[in-house]
């Protein structure tokens, strides 16, 4: 993987990340925020409970103008990951937490609001060293998919790969299934953007 010079670091020398937030998938204004890995870890254990899947995202990068559009994007500062399933049933998300553990792979894994018992659905977010350029995004995100095993690789959305304004739902549960929600973050190594 390899990144190029942004105006701003995505992840600076102190170890701050930058993501952007939004209200609602149908709201593309972003409200930035800067953190560390750890304060950005700590704000998604604890899921809303809500009868729908709508509601506060994220997106794993910085913006130059706040509005969730790829074209904004300044660059990447985590590479993310939907693990729903389509193509083949994933392996369960502590299993995933285990297997990235075992890599020394700074992460979090995370269930959606779609997760139920026997049919898991997760998100999976890995931290990096630097800032990745959009450019590099697709790239990075399938050789480290390549890496993974294939109850990850193979029930990842490929689809969403390589889009740098790719929204993330901030963990989120209806009320039927709040207590299936599972939170694992772990690692302390982020992935090397450079090469």
């Amino acid at each position: 993987m390899q990144t190029k010079s942004a105006p701003k670091d995505a992840v600076n020398s102190r170890g701050q990340y930058t993501i952007g937030a939004v209200r609602s998938a149908k709201n593309p204004q972003i409200t930035p925020y800067t953190m560390t890995w750890e304060d950005f870890t700590k704000s998604l254990e604890h899921p809303a409970i809500r009868s729908t899947k709508d509601g506060d995202g994220l997106v794993l990068a910085e913006f130059g103008t706040p509005y969730r559009q790829a074209s904004n994007v300044i660059s990447i500062s985590a590479l993310g990951y939907d693990v729903d399933g389509k193509a083949t049933a994933p392996m369960p998300p502590a299993a995933a937490h285990e297997w990235l553990a075992g890599k020394g792979w700074r992460h979090v894994v995370y269930t959606t609001w779609s997760h139920a018992h026997g049919a898991p659905r997760y998100r999976l977010i890995l931290a990096l060293d630097r800032p990745l350029s959009t450019e590099a995004l697709r790239d990075g995100q399938e050789f480290i998919a390549s890496l993974m095993p294939d109850g990850i690789k193979l029930a990842l959305d490929h689809s969403c790969l390589g889009d740098a304004a790719r929204l993330y739902f901030a963990p989120a549960c209806p009320p039927e299934r709040a207590q299936e929600f599972q939170f694992y973050a772990g690692g302390s190594v982020p992935l090397c953007a450079s090469r």
